[in-house]
């Protein structure tokens, strides 16, 4: 986030809403990217939690295989529509 305000302070300095817009949606496009992440990394390690974190809401029931799938999917459509609006993809 630092890099980022300084490259956009650097291009853009006498703009502090443009700036403070650019950090809002890469913070938002951060947290999205993690949350994806987080999602895909429990449904694969769904074996191992249920030895060492039976809490977690897959293994204990919770949440389903199917729901946290459908979770994945509607979180990988929001990630590609925020990145095509917000200028990612090429």
């Amino acid at each position: 986030m630092l890099r980022t305000a300084t490259a956009l302070c650097n291009q853009h300095p006498s703009s502090i809403q443009f700036v403070l817009g650019s950090l809002g949606r890469s913070l938002a496009y951060f947290v999205l990217y993690l949350y994806t992440f987080n999602i895909a990394d429990q449904i694969t390690g769904l074996d191992e939690d249920r030895i060492n974190k039976p809490d977690r809401p897959l293994p204990s029931g919770l949440l389903s295989i199917r729901e946290t799938y459908v979770r994945l999917c509607l979180l990988t459509a929001a990630y590609i529509a925020f990145s095509a609006a917000w200028g990612v993809l090429p």
